[in-house]
């Protein structure tokens, strides 16, 4: 990290504006995500909900059964619904809150690293996002991922500067609250680490790098007080082969699969996605290598959580899930909007433009970014209910409908449970009907692919798909197919 200053800078413009603006969009964002909060929950909320946040709170606390447990957010989901009663608004509830939080925190960060106004601006620009909006519905524990990815960084650069107990302690009860709420702020920690290692090998920066390595271990014990009930349950579930990943050679473990369904999320065109991707790189490496020059471990410090996370999922064979990087979401806006600040400023003093241009181009990327908020909730995550009532409506009484895989969990428990339901070939050809015909309905077609090819290939011979009912969520429209003839399912081939 030589050749740069290794700790924060304060870009803080005093004469912006800032305390008043900030609760607006704070107001404005918990709003936004208010609305809609009650549609219909898909595949992992609800079996959060079902296997998770019915259990009293100690036996909670203590379960793990797969890699679905999002500790801290099942521990507030119950508290939630204790509170205010089993819906999918109390189940959501701490999802919002947490998204809510994101705001304010990367605020918090971005007026210590750049101008005010930038960091109002990155901030609206999550307040009106589509994505931070979905997942501050989503009954998962991202959204407290991402304020905890944040605020733990803004909180190391603060005792970096005013060495304060009460900085430190803060920073690790922060690192253990991400840890809680997804596994993958292991990478954040180890990011802060590799970090703070570089700074030990410096003299002017040894003793407050000693001093973080107290605070990233006291992290790591709380975490362990955290999960403690549970480690028992948890090391039985990954100590399985391939815990929590399919084994198969599917497309979600690709980095292309990651980049092309990244682009799709958006809504356009992948062709157009990808030109407009590749064109944001510009100003992202601008913002990057500016903040680079003026706090190189601050640069580090918001790269390399996204990085190692994704050399690691690549190297396990993880699933390449996008979620999976939504905590840099913030580092992203502030970085991305430095960098159009710095491109139209240098533009603006070649072509002698108006002062306000950085402002105008800004504004106008928060206004299209707000555009695509409605889209959020034209549906529902997961349409399980309008598929399950068009299926009835349109079934004769001698047929029969399965609900197959992961849709089977949704219907079988929660949406239909007097749905018919299959996980193999034979299990289907055991509920077929044999006079009718037979109605399927699936999500998430490629894991019968993967799973059971014997399965998906007379889904494709023997059924034609007759309806789709598409979600918010990528990939997890609810399917209905229908045997092309009455009965002949019941045959064997």
């Amino acid at each position: 990290m030589s050749g740069s200053s290794p700790l924060g800078v304060s870009g803080s413009d005093a004469g912006a504006p800032g305390g008043t603006v900030l609760w607006v969009l704070l107001v404005v964002g918990a709003l936004a995500r208010f609305v809609g909060l009650g549609g219909d929950l898909w595949h992992d909320e609800l079996f959060t909900w079902l296997d998770l946040l019915k259990l009293p709170l100690l036996e909670l606390w203590a379960s793990y059964p797969d890699d679905n447990q999002h500790l801290i957010y099942s521990l507030a989901g119950r508290i939630s619904i204790v509170l205010f009663g089993e819906s999918p608004e109390a189940i959501r509830l701490p999802a919002l809150l947490f998204g809510v939080g994101s705001l304010w925190a990367t605020y918090r960060l971005g007026i210590q690293l750049f101008p005010r106004r930038e960091a109002l601006f990155a901030t609206a620009l999550l307040t009106f996002s589509y994505h931070h909006v979905w997942f501050s519905q989503n009954a998962r524990g991202y959204t407290a991922l991402l304020f905890a990815t944040v605020f733990a960084t803004d909180l190391l650069l603060r005792a970096w500067r005013r060495d304060s107990a009460r900085l430190w302690l803060g920073y690790a009860a922060t690192l253990a609250l991400g840890m809680g709420a997804h596994l993958t702020m292991i990478f954040v920690a180890l990011a802060h680490g590799l970090v703070v290692l570089a700074l030990l090998a410096r003299a002017d920066t040894r003793r407050l790098a000693l001093r973080s390595l107290v605070a990233l271990a006291v992290g790591g014990v709380l975490t362990l007080l955290l999960f403690a009930p549970a480690l028992s349950a948890m090391f039985d579930f990954y100590l399985q082969p391939s815990a929590g990943a399919t084994t198969a050679d599917v497309e979600w473990k690709n980095p292309l699969w990651l980049a092309n369904e990244s682009i799709r999320s958006f809504g356009v065109p992948l062709a157009v996605g990808w030109i407009v991707a590749l064109a944001a790189t510009v100003p992202f490496a601008v913002g990057g290598v500016d903040l680079l020059r003026r706090s190189s471990a601050a640069a580090f410090l918001f790269a390399l959580p996204a990085l190692t996370g994704f050399a690691a999922m690549l190297a396990l064979e993880r699933n390449l899930w996008p979620r999976f990087f939504f905590n840099s979401f913030g580092f992203i806006a502030l970085l991305g909007f430095s960098g159009i600040v710095i491109m139209t400023r240098s533009l603006g003093e070649r072509l002698r433009a108006p002062a306000w241009l950085p402002v105008a181009v800004l504004s106008i990327i928060v206004a299209a970014s707000a555009l695509t908020v409605p889209r959020n909730y034209a549906l529902p995550k997961q349409d399980y209910t309008g598929a399950r009532e068009w299926v009835i409506a349109q079934a004769a009484q001698e047929d029969a409908i399965v609900a197959l895989d992961l849709a089977a969990d949704a219907f079988g428990r929660y949406y239909a449970p007097a749905f018919e339901t299959a996980d193999t070939l034979a299990e289907l050809r055991g509920v077929a009907s044999r006079s009718g015909h037979t109605w399927v309905l699936y999500s998430f077609g490629g894991y019968i692919e993967a799973r059971e090819p014997s399965l998906w290939k007379v889904l494709r011979e023997d059924f034609e798909e007759v309806e789709a009912f598409h979600g918010t969520l990528g990939g997890g429209a609810i399917v209905v197919r229908r045997t092309r003839v009455a009965g002949a399912l019941a045959e064997a081939r």
